[in-house]
């Protein structure tokens, strides 16, 4: 699995969290406005995800969300969702050399 995160955000009104700029980042839309897989191309932490979002200190003062790292899945989703989570290269086991 790569790394990714899932951040879940509002505005404190309940309003769509609109996104910066993410340039290191690859985002899957959940839930528009409001819930992403990010993919980062190195491990972070889930803070270091959540400064890039905005959403720890010093970030959007009217904002609140979550981001958790995710270690792995289960889920019903459209396979697009399973195919962004995968890892970008995938290794063939050899058992028995």
């Amino acid at each position: 699995m790569r790394n990714c995160y899932i951040v879940v955000a509002k505005m404190d009104d309940g309003s769509a969290f609109e996104l910066p700029d993410l340039v290191n980042f690859e985002v899957a839309e959940l839930v528009p406005g409001h819930a992403w897989v990010v993919s980062s191309p190195t491990e972070l932490s889930a803070r270091a995800v959540a400064k890039e979002f905005g959403l720890a200190s010093g970030g959007k003062a009217n904002a609140m969300g979550i981001v958790q790292a995710a270690t792995g899945y289960w889920g019903v989703a459209d396979s697009s969702l399973w195919d962004f989570m995968e890892p970008v290269e995938r290794h063939d086991l050899v058992v028995g050399a």
